[in-house]
């Protein structure tokens, strides 16, 4: 995921809990936090890996900074797997 004004461009890799014996999952790598101005509005876009989909989100897909913690997330699913998500 990736933020306008920049700051946040945020990657998980590929991972299957599924699996007869699953790897740990793996940890996100890039900028996955920053730090924004109160009052600065931020977008964020999801973009898939291939053999991906975004199934859910980002939500919310653009925010006003507030004072305090401001988050958003976004749901990722094989686009050949099981995918399941609650929200």
């Amino acid at each position: 995921m990736v933020s306008n004004p920049a700051g946040i461009n945020c990657h998980q890799s590929e991972w299957n809990p599924y699996e007869e014996d699953p790897a740990p999952q793996p940890d996100t790598s890039g900028t996955c936090d920053a730090l924004f101005p109160v009052g600065t509005v931020v977008t964020f876009t999801a973009t898939p890996d291939p053999g991906s989909n975004v199934n859910y989100g980002p939500d919310p897909a653009s925010l006003t900074v507030r004072a305090g913690y401001n988050a958003t997330y976004v749901v990722f699913c094989p686009n050949d797997g099981l995918c399941s998500a609650w929200y």
